[in-house]
């Protein structure tokens, strides 16, 4: 902790990357004018524009999803003494002193992976104009439909989210619009499933998991000792708990149409699993298999493919 203070003191808040800063916003240690807009009617856009949200990757589409509809709120826990006792800590010349809005695109040189572009830039500088001129209707419906594509993402994967980074987010969203929301306490009840724990390095919460993915690659590296004694049976087990995950039906809210068809790709051992790449991101049921390695909590995370 000493050494993280240290490091937090010498490089200061105001660069860290955009995901730091929004987390800090909402504990009330970052002021909102450092964080860049985050629009809701973006998923209002018509799908054939590449910058509609369904075009992105599904973890990245995921995320900025909740965040979205939480930046709509703008969000701030409340200050209590352990607050400013913190705030003291990060900002030494003290927090009302900071001027946020210039760190907004600011990002330190070692988490520079490649430099932001004129267009990402000018998409900002316009995403800042829209903000300032949103209309309160347009903005209320685009959250409420953020928040039902929310729950429909809950439901799909038991409540477990697609990963604990768009889950914790997920039920944040949620619990800001209404704390007694049923898929919110569902998925609080789900948190657990992605912590990690062993002897060795004791709890930590995992950012991936799943069963699928790890028995296919431990069968990949298994076929070549086949000859092993033990290695044939392995094997067949395997391979069988794989078709048993494979998706046999079309599923509930997928156009028949549609040219990317979910039949015969593989699913999550879970009651409800992710669709993994889908653009409509829909999910489908799948069946509880208890043959499948259980850690701390679910046995298997909903990912993608």
């Amino acid at each position: 902790m000493a050494s993280a203070r240290r490091f937090l003191q010498a490089e200061g808040v105001i660069g860290i990357p955009s995901w730091g800063k929004f987390w800090l916003a909402l504990l009330n240690l970052y002021d909102w004018r450092g964080v860049n807009a985050i629009l809701p009617e973006l998923w209002s856009l018509p799908r054939w524009i590449a910058l509609h949200p369904s075009n992105w990757y599904c973890h990245t589409r995921l995320i900025y999803m909740a965040m979205a509809a939480i930046y709509a709120r703008r969000f701030q826990a409340p200050v209590t003494p352990l607050i400013e006792s913190i705030r003291e800590e990060l900002f030494p010349r003290g927090f009302a002193e900071v001027d946020f809005s210039t760190g907004r695109n600011r990002l330190r040189a070692d988490d520079l992976y490649a430099r932001p572009s004129r267009w990402l830039r000018a998409g900002y500088g316009i995403a800042r104009v829209f903000e300032r001129l949103h209309g309160k209707r347009l903005r209320a419906r685009c959250v409420d439909g953020i928040l039902g594509r929310i729950k429909w993402e809950l439901q799909t994967t038991g409540h477990a989210s697609i990963s604990p980074v768009s889950g914790f987010l997920n039920i944040l969203a949620l619990w800001l619009h209404d704390p007694d929301d049923t898929d919110c306490r569902q998925a609080l009840e789900q948190l657990d499933g992605w912590i990690w724990e062993d002897e060795e390095e004791g709890a930590r919460v995992t950012g991936a998991r799943s069963a699928s993915w790890d028995t296919g690659h431990s069968l990949q590296a298994l076929a070549t000792i086949s000859e092993l004694d033990g290695v044939p049976d392995a094997l067949r087990k395997g391979a069988g708990y794989l078709r048993r995950q494979q998706n046999r039906r079309q599923l509930r809210g997928i156009s028949p149409g549609l040219s990317d068809r979910p039949e015969g790709r593989l699913v999550l051992p879970r009651k409800l699993a992710w669709l993994a790449g889908h653009r409509l991101h829909r999910g489908s049921r799948a069946r509880d298999d208890r043959s499948a390695p259980r850690r701390r909590g679910h046995d298997d995370a909903p990912g993608c493919g």
